[in-house]
């Protein structure tokens, strides 16, 4: 069995939920996970009430929730025909749909939600839909997100050879490492780390000079080294100067990485999972985002 044992991937029937299909399906026929397959759909009130909530009408949903479940339905039969996985369970639930989706988890010991982004055009690319944010934000388990990317496409089978893990200089990236380390053995793909040097590059808005700016690499490639031993890992580095987000975009870029890996540890129970550098991480990621 591998790093993950029950895998959830909630859908809506778009376009960009049958392409992530190919994601869901890959992953989970390398680690062996449990697949379930959840669609949640919302009556909203302005669908029974009509447009003046002071004024009622009479409703029948029944052709409303016909539809939805043969779009359900649909959706699955042509999800279990090209994902060559033997089974996979279907669950159709009313409700909100990011918090059934993470009370569904919580209850059925899913360890890994699958979902996209739906980020597209050009400003909603630099926004995560509020169902994939809340489920970051809320969700204590690892949530795998497609690439943010502008416009959609449709890959032939999903492919990932090469992994970066995004590490800051804390002594939880041991953890991080090892976990990016179970799913890159789980998948065989190559890993590589990388660090965001920050004070050091132009963001910083104040030049130290060259002798900082070295004294402040050498100083990450030192905690770096004793991170990777408490991990156990004698894994390449990349190390640059600048924002985190621009940093983990250029190297995924460079290593043409097919999975960003990075933690969105709890801080503080206001503040959630979802912090700063991880929305912005996974908002500019040119490739899919796994983070813990």
């Amino acid at each position: 069995m591998g790093r993950f044992q029950h895998i959830l991937f909630p859908f809506d029937c778009s376009d960009r939920c049958k392409e992530f299909g190919s994601e869901v399906s890959v992953v989970a026929r390398h680690t062996g996970a449990k697949v379930t397959l959840l669609h949640v759909f919302q009556i909203l009130p302005g669908w029974i009430g009509g447009v003046d909530m002071g004024c009622p009408i009479a409703f029948d949903d029944t052709d409303v929730r016909k539809s939805v479940r043969m779009d359900f339905e649909r959706f699955c039969a042509e999800f279990g025909g090209c994902s060559g996985l033997p089974h996979a369970d279907t669950v159709l639930e009313e409700g909100d749909p990011a918090s059934t989706i993470i009370r569904f988890a919580e209850r059925n010991g899913v360890d890994l939600i699958m979902m996209p982004t739906h980020g597209c055009g050009t400003f909603r690319r630099f926004l995560l839909g509020s169902v994939t944010s809340k489920v970051l934000h809320d969700f204590h388990g690892a949530v795998w997100t497609a690439a943010h990317r502008e416009l959609p496409h449709t890959p032939d089978e999903f492919c990932c050879h090469r992994m970066l893990c995004a590490v800051n200089l804390k002594p939880e990236a041991s953890g991080l490492i090892r976990c990016a380390s179970a799913v890159a053995a789980d998948v065989g793909a190559e890993l590589k780390l990388v660090h965001a040097v920050t004070g050091a590059g132009h963001d910083a808005g104040v030049d130290y000079g060259a002798e900082f700016r070295r004294f402040l690499f050498d100083t990450a490639r030192d905690r770096l080294r004793g991170i990777q031993n408490i991990a156990g890992t004698d894994l390449e580095v990349c190390l640059e100067a600048g924002r985190i987000p621009d940093v983990v975009h250029d190297a995924a870029v460079h290593y043409k990485a097919d999975l960003v890996i990075i933690g969105r540890s709890k801080m503080h129970a206001a503040l959630g999972r979802l912090r700063s550098h991880a929305y912005g991480i996974i908002n500019n990621s040119p490739a899919a985002v796994l983070s813990f």
